[in-house]
Order: structure tokens, then C-alpha cells, then sequence
């Protein structure tokens, strides 16, 4: 199948596999609609226009390295790349893993990165700027890995496949792989560890029940975790809010946008993205509050506090408004880059329209 299929779109098939009626999702969120845009300001100016960089292949995953927040590390349809200027230049990682790579993970303390590839293996990067790459898992799966998440102490890794959540301890002799959640022809899709608490994981899995699990002794043991959630969600992209809030938000195909309280329920946040759609979510490091959504068609949306989610800036187009992954490095690096299709592209705020708050 994937052969007739532009590479750009690949993920996405392979994550429709177990649902194929979810293609009529697709073809709706591409057809064009009026968007609704709440005159409230924005953290960013949303007449701004997104500009092309150097990287000119399909961007599927991004990651700011925490121990050095000006290395930005992108997964592509060509391996890793990597910038040291905010997004703005990049260049090929040639020792990188082959093929696309469609997660990457790093953890907070330890300085880790790791990479999920097309191949079913997982990747560690190695030297100062990450540069070498050496498989430190067997072939996982026959499918790609879609989903991957290291712990803050670089000690225990999770990689979802179709159909299969393994955990990997490391160990004096090299890393130590099995299976702990297996359901046949389900895509794990996100995978994240919560910032306030080691042992606490959350994981995704489209369309189907539960569509959200959590394990309290990082990834043991699973539970569901879907609190006034829908049944069978087309989940796409988890996201951890600050360790203050304890908040956790997830994101779907057509299902909405979601938000799980320290409590533990969850509660819809969709108002005003187009057919409630969105696929990578980011937060805004330095500004509380302030979310970001791609769409598949209708490029990137923004959402402050309570507001609802606005379209925000002109030029992604065609497969350029296909968007893959988001990313806003940290405040000492204010940025906003958007990985598509056709490449990465930057958010540059209109020379004019200063008055709306901008990336801190």
C-alpha cells in the first residue's frame, strides 16, 4: 500500500490500518470550512506568516534537547537532522538511522535521546551534539515505532508499535526489551512521562477502549484512565502540563481535544478547531496557558487559557497545512516550528499588529 502513498502520509496509514472507515474522517478535515477567530489577543500575532527553513523533507517528530535548549533534533522521512539556530539551518545526521523516523524522546536528567524508526528498532544518539546513533533494541515489531518515551532518569524506555507497548530497562550489559500491553492491530500513539512523578506514564491507543491507559509503576502495569472520555477515540498526541497543575491533554482525529484535571477527569477543550481535529499538540515553555494544534489541512491553531482555539498565521498550504509535529523551544530560544509534509516551517510574527503578546 505504502507504495503508491506519498512518504508524507505513510504514519497516518499505518495508524488507519485497524480502522479503515477513519479515511472518511480524513477526507472531511481536508475539505475547506470557515474557521471562527475570537477577537481576544494571543500570545502570538496570528497575522504572522510561517517561512520555510533548510529542512525541505517530511518533519513527522521534533524535540528540543533539554541539557542544551538551542539543539533541536527533527525525525524525518530521511533520519534525524539536527539545528543549533533555533530551526532555522539544518543539516543531516549521516550516522542516523535509515528511513523515517516517527518519535523521539529524551530524558530530563539523565541527557538521553532516543529514536523510534521505521525498522521496528530504537535508536540511542550519542556524543555532544547527539550525532551517532546505535540501535540499543532488537526489531521490536514488523511495524514501524510509532510512539516512544524515556524516563527522567534515562533508566526505563517505552516504545509503541502496532498492536504492542514494549519496556526496556537498561542494564550494565545493554538494554532489556519485552512486551507489557498487546492488542492486536491497535497503534500505541503517544506515550508520555508525567513531569511531577517518575512512575507515572500515560499512553494512547487509536480508536478503541479504553483509549487511554496509565501506569503508576512506570509501565509495569496499566489501567484505564478515560474518566468522561468518549469510547474509541482516534488518539494522536499526548501532552504533560506543568508539574503545578498535574494537567495532561490529548488529542484525536475528529474526537476533540482533551484535558485531564489533577483529579483525574477529563473534560472536552475543542471550541473553535475545525471539525474538533488535531493531531501534534505543544505547549508554550514560559507563557502558562497557551496551547498549540496541527491540523491535517488546516495548518496550526493556538489556544490561551480559557479562549477558544484560533487559526494562527497564513502560508501552510496543500501539504505544507499536512501538519506532523509541533514544537516552541524554551523561552531563552522563542520560536514556533511546525514540521509538515513539505518540510519544517518557522512562525514569523507580522512586522506590524505589535499590540497582541508575543513567544516569551
Amino acid at each position: 500500500m505504502t507504495a503508491t502513498i506519498p512518504r508524507t502520509r505513510q504514519r497516518w496509514l499505518w495508524l488507519l490500518l485497524s480502522l479503515a472507515s477513519c479515511m472518511a474522517v480524513v477526507l472531511v478535515l481536508l475539505r475547506p470550512s470557515p474557521a471562527t477567530i475570537p477577537s481576544h489577543q494571543s500570545s502570538l500575532q496570528l497575522d504572522g506568516h510561517w517561512v520555510p527553513s533548510s529542512l525541505r523533507v517530511s518533519a513527522n517528530t521534533l524535540l528540543a534537547d533539554p541539557r542544551q535548549p538551542s539543539l533541536l533534533l527533527a525525525g524525518t522521512a530521511n533520519g534525524v537532522w539536527r539545528s543549533s539556530d533555533a530551526g532555522v539551518l539544518w543539516r543531516h545526521d549521516m550516522k542516523s538511522p535509515g528511513g523515517d523516523i516517527f518519535a523521539l524522546a529524551a530524558s530530563s536528567q539523565a541527557g538521553a535521546i532516543l529514536a523510534g524508526a521505521f525498522d521496528g528498532r530504537v535508536y540511542a544518539g550519542s556524543g555532544p551534539l547527539h550525532e551517532s546513533w546505535q540501535p540499543i533494541s532488537p526489531v521490536l515489531s514488523p511495524y514501524p515505532v510509532f510512539s516512544l518515551a524515556i524516563a527522567p532518569d534515562g533508566s526505563t524506555a517505552l516504545a509503541g508499535t502496532l498492536g504492542t507497548l514494549f519496556r526496556g530497562q537498561k542494564r550494565t550489559n545493554g538494554w532489556q526489551w519485552r512486551p507489557v500491553i498487546s492488542k492486536n492491530g491497535v497503534a500505541i500513539t503517544s506515550i508520555a512521562w508525567a513531569p511531577w512523578d517518575p512512575r507515572l506514564v500515560f499512553a494512547t491507543f487509536f480508536h478503541t477502549t479504553p483509549s487511554v491507559l496509565l501506569s503508576r509503576d512506570g509501565g509495569l502495569t496499566w489501567q484505564s484512565d478515560t474518566s468522561n472520555l468518549p469510547n474509541n477515540l482516534p488518539t494522536q498526541s499526548l501532552l504533560p502540563g506543568e508539574a503545578a497543575t498535574r494537567e495532561v491533554m490529548v488529542s484525536t482525529m475528529g474526537g476533540g481535544v482533551w484535558l485531564r484535571s489533577a483529579e483525574g477527569s477529563w473534560h472536552d477543550i475543542s471550541a473553535g478547531l475545525p471539525q474538533r481535529h488535531a493531531m501534534p499538540i505543544a505547549g508554550n515553555p514560559g507563557v502558562a496557558g497557551v496551547l498549540f494544534a496541527g491540523t491535517m489541512g488546516r495548518g496550526v491553531y493556538e489556544k490561551q487559557g480559557q479562549a477558544a482555539w484560533q487559526s494562527l498565521g497564513h502560508g501552510l498550504q496543500g501539504m505544507s497545512a499536512l501538519v506532523l509535529s509541533l514544537l516552541a523551544p524554551s523561552a531563552a530560544h522563542p520560536n514556533l516550528l511546525a514540521g509538515t509534509g513539505q518540510g519544517l516551517f518557522r512562525y514569523v510574527p507580522s512586522a506590524s499588529g505589535s499590540a497582541t503578546p508575543r513567544l516569551r
